[in-house]
């Protein structure tokens, strides 16, 4: 029998299949997110069997904005043996929609300038945010009005979501100003009597409704007037103000009437004048204050120079036959009318008595009163009333002749001129000196014996000499006896020369009987231990002759080896100490030559004994053995552009001098530009040479400054001052102590402050300091502040 066997494997392997519509992708706002839909499957083998599960995932796409996300939806559809269908859906959420506000955008609109609305209160909403995640900005920007003093108000608001949409609301108001200022009540109109103050100007002040300079003071002026007080006259004053708009204020008014002041009068009429007398008194009705009297014409015209002002009221008319007169009051400056007056003259004596005059000692003078005034009354200085008088002494006499009614007077001055007084002593003189005879009187002329006519005569001989001086006719004589006496005797030894701490004896021989040395002493000798010159005066019959003789110090020898030496391996040099002045030489290797050849290293000493004095000198020389110099300037540098930099070598020995590549020969030079630099090092033995660039760059200028210093000498940390890199210009440092005293204070950046004041040092204290600079020509002010500390 035969089997067939068959065996039949079942297996589900097919995955379920969604009967709901594909969910397609999709982009919605985000207040349009979808709802899950309803989504089924069934299974080829067992339809009721189909399990649906669902996830979704969330996704924010901004790091700002919590509205804009994907969701990614996703249904998984699973058989009873495991088999599964996903379907899946993108939904991406966005916030595009812009918020919302509260209120309509206010209307733009035009207000005077006191009426502007307040600002509106305004919100804002959003579909998706919440009202604490919009931002709501409000701004107001005023506009002028090109040639207009209105403006306008921009007010803006603008609400943000967190998501950046955003609205704008937008109103424009246009402030106009057509009010016009008002200006305080302008003060009463007012009369002024002659003299009396004029009213000083008041201020008023205006208000205005828009304009911000407001209140302030109404502008015054005044109308135009001449003050003319002798006349009266009128001040008017305004007060006028402007609004920025242009708007002018009603005008205020005030006027002041002066009232004229009176004017002064002269008498109508003058007394009659003597005929010498040409003198008048103008007098006027009343008082007039300060007057100024003017003449302002005269008859005839050359009488007087007119118009002629004066303050008093006596006027010299020169015999004028009329005169015109105006007087003026000092106050008001008011004037009378003109006022002319007819002179008259009543004759008055002629009393003539000569010019002054001299008279001798002895003699007198007449004195004449006129013979045309026999018939009047006549007084004399001396109470005598007759026609002459004789006088004998100097004084002033007058004479007064009266005809009744005018008065003559003259004066004359009598000198006395007195007799030449001259006293000429006899005297004695030393033969072969002279005398000088002195008869000077002033104004008087001379005739001595010898027949000369000046003042003085020298005179040498042994006689009697006279002398006649005669002054304004007036003659003295007088005599004078010359003796001549032979001069004393004297011998002094020559000039000399002594050695520091010696003396030497100055003797004088002579048949003086007095002895007078420049010390005081008066013996025949001194001793002397100084130089200088020394007198001696010898005296006979008062005859006095006087010798010198002067003392010299003998300065000590003079002799150097010269500067310390630097000689070359195998090299030599010759030292010439000669000196005519010395005695004996000794180096101190015992040579006694004073020529010395040296080829070694060592310290050499010569010592020279002064041939005059016995007096020992030494110096020395140090010789070192050596071979070219050495110099360095260190490594190649940069500083900042606009400063000086300064090159030192920083090795350098052995050089005798040095040279740059610039031509200078000084231990250092300074630099402002950017180059290479050589300097050359030089002595016996040869040279070396080194080099350093030197470039620049741009620095900022900002200074360094420290808070403390030590000005105690010490050579570190002793002065203060900034420490700059890059320009500076219009640089200025002042230092103030606690009382606010400027201690020191300077413009040059390189001088620092040493720490003392009007000469002496400070105490350990702190200061303050203040700086200004400039980082560029003509730029911007800086201005630094701070404290520094001294320590010493």
């Amino acid at each position: 029998m035969t089997v067939a066997k068959q065996i039949v494997t079942v297996q589900d392997t097919t995955r379920p299949v969604f009967t709901s519509p594909i969910m397609r992708d999709t982009t919605v706002n985000c207040n349009e997110v979808p709802t899950w839909p309803v989504v089924t499957a069934t299974d080829n083998c067992n339809p009721n069997g189909v399990t649906i599960t669902t996830s979704q995932t969330k996704q924010f796409l901004s790091a700002t904005c919590s509205n804009n996300y994907r969701l990614i939806r996703r249904w998984t559809a699973k058989d009873e043996c495991g088999n599964t269908a996903i379907m899946q859906q993108i939904i991406t959420v966005q916030d595009t929609t812009r918020p919302t506000f509260s209120i309509a955008a206010p209307r733009d609109t035009m207000v005077n300038c006191e009426a502007v609305p307040a600002l509106p209160v305004v919100t804002a909403t959003d579909n998706c945010s919440v009202n604490s995640k919009v931002k709501l900005t409000q701004t107001q920007v005023r506009e002028n009005i090109p040639n207009s003093c209105n403006y306008r108000l921009i007010r803006t608001w603008t609400a943000t979501d967190e998501c950046g949409n955003y609205s704008t609301m937008r109103q424009v108001i246009t402030i106009q100003d057509t009010t016009r200022p008002v200006i305080a009540a302008a003060p009463a109109n007012v009369t002024v009597t002659c003299q009396q103050p004029i009213p000083a100007a008041q201020v008023l002040r205006a208000t205005d409704n828009c304009d911000a300079s407001f209140p302030k003071n109404a502008i015054m002026t005044t109308d135009p007037f001449v003050a003319d007080i002798c006349n009266g006259y009128t001040i008017t004053r305004r007060w006028n103000v402007t609004d920025a708009c242009g708007n002018r204020a009603e005008e205020r008014v005030q006027v002041i009437t002066i009232m004229p002041c009176p004017k002064p009068q002269l008498k109508p009429s003058l007394p009659r004048n003597c005929s010498n007398d040409p003198f008048f008194n103008i007098e006027t009705v009343s008082p007039v204050t300060n007057p100024t009297y003017i003449l302002v014409g005269v008859t005839p015209s050359n009488a007087v120079r007119t118009p002629l002002s004066q303050t008093s009221n006596r006027f010299n008319l020169n015999g004028a036959t009329s005169a015109s007169f105006i007087v003026r009051d000092g106050v008001t400056g008011c004037a009378s009318d003109t006022m002319t007056y007819q002179l008259n003259y009543i004759q008055t004596p002629v009393v003539n008595l000569g010019k002054d005059t001299s008279i001798c000692g002895g003699n007198g003078i007449v004195l004449d009163a006129g013979a045309n005034n026999y018939n009047n009354m006549i007084l004399w200085s001396t109470g005598a009333t007759t026609q002459r008088i004789s006088v004998q002494q100097a004084g002033t006499y007058w004479v007064q002749v009266t005809n009744g009614s005018c008065v003559a007077r003259d004066t004359i001055k009598v000198a006395l001129i007195p007799m030449p007084l001259i006293n000429l002593p006899d005297t004695t003189i030393c033969r072969g000196q002279s005398v000088r005879l002195n008869a000077t009187v002033t104004g008087a002329t001379y005739l001595w014996s010898t027949g000369a006519t000046t003042p003085s005569i020298n005179v040498s001989t042994q006689e009697r000499f006279w002398v006649r001086v005669m002054k304004n006719g007036c003659i003295t004589i007088d005599t004078v006896n010359v003796t001549v006496n032979p001069p004393p005797d004297i011998t002094l030894r020559s000039d000399t020369t002594i050695c520091p701490g010696q003396s030497v004896v100055l003797s004088v021989s002579s048949n003086a009987s007095r002895i007078q040395w420049v010390t005081g002493e008066t013996g025949n000798s001194i001793v002397v231990s100084k130089a200088g010159n020394y007198w001696v005066a010898v005296t006979r019959d008062q005859c006095v002759v006087r010798d010198t003789v002067m003392v010299k110090m003998r300065q000590p020898v003079k002799f150097e080896l010269g500067p310390d030496r630097i000689i070359c391996p195998d090299g030599r040099f010759t030292i010439d100490a000669r000196t005519a002045d010395a005695a004996t030489y000794l180096w101190n290797d015992g040579d006694r030559s004073p020529i010395k050849s040296i080829d070694r290293a060592g310290t050499y000493i010569l010592s020279i004994m002064d041939k005059y004095c016995y007096d020992v000198k030494s110096d020395s020389i140090k010789v070192r053995v050596a071979g070219a110099p050495k110099v360095s300037l260190g490594n190649d540098t940069m500083i900042c552009r606009g400063l000086t930099y300064t090159i030192k070598p920083k090795l350098l020995e052995d050089a005798t001098h040095i040279r740059w590549s610039n031509g200078q020969t000084g231990p250092s030079i300074n630099v402002t530009e950017p180059g290479t630099y050589t300097v050359t090092a030089y002595n016996d033995c040869g040279s070396t040479t080194d080099e350093i660039v030197v470039d620049f760059m741009e620095c900022e200028s900002k200074p360094d400054i420290p808070n403390a210093f030590s000005p105690n000498g010490d050579g570190r940390n002793d002065i203060f001052r900034p420490v700059v890199r890059g320009p500076m210009y219009d640089y200025e440092l002042r230092i103030f102590n606690r009382w606010g005293q400027i201690v020191f204070m300077s413009k040059d950046l390189h001088k620092g402050w040493d720490g003392t004041f009007k000469g002496k040092p400070v105490d350990n204290s702190t200061f303050v300091w203040w700086m200004s600079y400039k980082k560029v020509q003509n730029g911007p002010v800086f201005i630094l502040k701070g404290e520094v500390t001294v320590i010493r």
